[in-house]
């Protein structure tokens, strides 16, 4: 004849076994959920572009479009010295960077104390700083007119992004993926910018990273998504 006592031991033995089995659920649930988000979503958490989720979308290459890219290996070091990138699967053990595509091979980049212009349209807030919000030294390309050749700039429309104005342009070797946003903080901003002299208007060719008008909301979902160095070789004074 079963004890009330050792009932009581069942039961206590079935309610660990009962957690233990949901816990490995939920481990094994946040696994799969781990790999999905790699392999289907990116997160931005960089000021540089609106913070959020953004997915890998097989689209080419194409001015204004969005890119994750590996920075050679010196920039991704200062990088990471810096807190300017966080951990990730790059060279210099960094994380890849979320930029615009401003300029493709064959175009001319001219670097101005003003900003950076691509093919006579000016790119917005692409002044360069002489150092960081830490006071820290920041080394700029020499100002002048460049040639591109096998290589693209990558820019952002926000004053203090790091980007090609301060490592270079990159290889194709070095551009990991294009991006479409899928749930951000707000709409990305133009990178081209609107207050320049008509003169400095869009170049043919040019296309800015433009956004509809901002939403009340908090959160953007774009459901209708289909959503350094420089190496001497790449960029070629005029």
């Amino acid at each position: 004849m079963k004890t009330p006592g050792s009932l009581s031991f069942r039961q206590r033995i079935g309610r660990t076994v009962r957690v233990l089995l949901a816990a490995l659920v939920l481990l094994g649930t946040a696994d799969l959920l781990g790999a999905v988000c790699r392999r289907f979503v990116r997160m931005n958490l960089s000021p540089s572009l609106p913070r959020g989720l953004y997915r890998p979308v097989p689209l080419p290459l194409a001015r204004g479009r969005l890119v994750s890219a590996c920075l050679p290996l010196p920039s991704a070091r200062l990088g990471r010295a810096r807190s300017y990138l966080p951990p990730g699967s790059c060279p210099g053990g960094s994380a890849p960077v979320l930029k615009i595509l401003a300029a493709l091979p064959g175009d001319r980049v001219e670097i101005t104390p003003s900003g950076v212009l691509v093919n006579g349209a000016r790119l917005r807030n692409s002044a360069a700083h002489t150092e960081d919000s830490h006071g820290r030294s920041l080394v700029a390309i020499h100002q002048g007119r460049y040639h591109l050749r096998g290589c693209y700039w990558l820019a952002a429309p926000h004053p203090d992004s790091w980007d090609s104005r301060y490592f270079g342009c990159l290889p194709r070797e070095s551009l990991y993926e294009v991006l479409v946003p899928w749930w951000t903080s707000s709409p990305t901003p133009p990178l081209l910018d609107f207050r320049a002299r008509k003169s400095e208007s869009p170049a043919r060719g040019v296309k800015q990273g433009g956004a509809r008008t901002p939403r009340r909301s908090r959160y953007f979902f774009h459901s209708r998504s289909i959503s350094c160095t420089v190496k001497e070789s790449g960029l070629r004074r005029m």
